[in-house]
């Protein structure tokens, strides 16, 4: 477990800093500072709906034990994979040049 958080979050922390430095060009900067913090909202929001949902589904079981390992690797999994979408999105989609 130490070893793939070792590797995830500093994945999660370069997949960030790229997030919010690639940015579109000609776009307006209020709309893309919300489209990111609404990115990062909903990034943390799977994340945790994620936890829940693997902790409802194992309680009951002969894994109760695993749920908290399960949630806390997967977390950052989920949110590197929501970040880099909506990033994908907002430069090829929604902020893309007019050219």
């Amino acid at each position: 477990m130490i070893m793939s958080l070792a590797v995830l979050i500093p994945l999660l922390v370069i997949c960030l800093i790229l997030f919010l430095k690639l940015l579109p060009q000609n776009a307006d900067m209020q709309k893309i500072k919300s489209y990111n913090l609404g990115t990062i909202l909903v990034a943390i929001l799977l994340s945790v709906i994620f936890a829940v949902r693997v902790r409802a589904s194992m309680i009951n079981g002969s894994d109760e034990a695993w749920w908290p390992v399960i949630g806390i690797i997967f977390a950052p999994v989920i949110m590197i994979e929501t970040i880099f979408v909506s990033g994908l999105i907002r430069n090829f989609i929604v902020f893309r040049n007019k050219k």
